[in-house]
């Protein structure tokens, strides 16, 4: 007897090539958001990971454990960009050939050990439960 809903399976073959050019799609459109988001953040002088809210627990851990020198190097990024933005202005009229290292990771790798971290913790805590 059949059932009144069939499902429609798709051969694993079909499945790969999807995903394939799903991938190839979605890395073409990062690449395009990556240099749009790039110039924005160059012409108010700021780095990708100067973006990241402070709220989190684990961002703000980040912060703490983070070099001294590189969190106030992102506190007077932001602050500059701050200032450039109410008085309309782009940093890259004041500094044409400065290098920002927009996509330059300091802070991601030490808060993908504490996020790791934190999870290993939850996962050893949930045998309480």
């Amino acid at each position: 007897k059949r059932s009144s809903t069939s499902s429609v399976q798709q051969s694993p073959n079909s499945t790969m090539a999807l995903r394939m050019m799903a991938d190839k799609v979605f890395l073409n459109l990062s690449k395009t958001y990556q240099k749009s988001l790039a110039k924005d953040l160059m012409k108010l002088g700021l780095r990708y990971e100067d973006l990241m809210l402070e709220s989190p627990m684990d961002m703000q851990e980040t912060l703490e454990l983070a070099d001294k020198d590189f969190v106030t190097g992102r506190y007077r990024r932001q602050k500059r960009a701050f200032d450039l933005d109410v008085k309309h202005k782009n940093m890259l009229e004041y500094a044409p050939d400065v290098d920002q290292e927009t996509y330059k990771q300091e802070l991601y790798p030490l808060l993908c050990q504490i996020r790791a971290r934190n999870q290993e913790i939850a996962l050893l805590d949930q045998h309480k439960k």
